[in-house]
């Protein structure tokens, strides 16, 4: 269990709109010299990534990038989110901002869910 936890004034879900979950593929396929390739399982232990939105005013983009940066470590570190239950999760790859209003932003990123 990740010691870090989502922040406390970060949105506790994200926007429905926009979110997706899809599992790492765990199949290896063999190609046969002739006939259908060869499937077996890669692995049983998976990750499943999601993708998240939210909408967040300049100050609380500005927190989402504090944690992603310096508490996360630039998303190397695993941390608990309440809405995904008791997985560990990290941030994969960077945060997308996009400004809606002067004061408001679209935040979007992936996060994997850890086995």
């Amino acid at each position: 269990m990740a010691s870090i936890n989502w922040p406390a004034t970060l949105p506790d879900a994200p926007i429905l709109s926009g979110y997706s979950e899809k599992d790492q593929d765990q199949q290896l396929r063999t190609a046969m010299d002739i006939g259908p390739p060869k499937v077996r399982r890669r692995f049983t232990a998976y990750t499943t990534e999601c993708t998240i939105n939210l909408k967040l005013t300049t100050a609380l983009k500005d927190t989402l990038m504090n944690f992603y940066n310096v508490t996360t470590q630039a998303g190397s570190l695993p941390f608990n989110w309440d809405y995904f239950g008791s997985s560990d999760l990290r941030i994969k790859g960077t945060i997308s901002r996009t400004p809606i209003t002067p004061e408001s932003w679209m935040c979007s990123f992936i996060i994997e869910k850890l086995p």
